[in-house]
């Protein structure tokens, strides 16, 4: 199997009247491609908890209060290439101080892409394979 990684997918929660805006910005940035097809993302209704210290400046609740909101995910295949903008772009509509934004690596075979466990195909540990998650995001996400 030839495996190579040339797409993520990009999570990200938000309030639902926000959501539009930001799946927005995502696609006219290039993301949400897949074969001939734009504007692929998918949304979830989902319950979200934070609770912010005294040096938050919370949008939805108060500091130092346990928060519960309804919320809404939305998930958007990204060609590696665009996501610094897609990232950019989505924090400059984004509510929320400090949006919680994920960053799947996709496995591609023959321009298709799946989300598989990569521990299962490579000699990796998952911690192993968190860590490079997160110098992946940290190498793609800031200017």
């Amino acid at each position: 199997m030839n495996l190579s990684i040339s797409k993520v997918k990009i999570i990200v929660t938000s309030p639902m009247e926000s959501i539009n805006e930001i799946r927005q910005v995502m696609v006219d940035a290039g993301a949400g491609v897949i074969g001939n097809y734009t504007h692929c993302t998918l949304l979830t209704d989902c319950i979200g908890t934070f609770k912010g210290n005294d040096k938050s400046s919370p949008v939805v609740g108060e500091k130092n209060k346990l928060e519960v909101v309804e919320e809404v995910k939305v998930e958007v295949p990204c060609d590696l290439s665009k996501v610094k903008i897609v990232l950019q772009k989505l924090r400059e509509v984004h509510p929320y101080e400090e949006p919680a934004i994920d960053i799947v690596p996709l496995i591609g075979e023959k321009e298709k892409y799946y989300l598989l466990p990569l521990n299962k195909y490579f000699n990796i540990s998952i911690s192993s394979m968190i860590l490079q998650v997160r110098v992946f995001y940290l190498t793609y996400s800031k200017d």
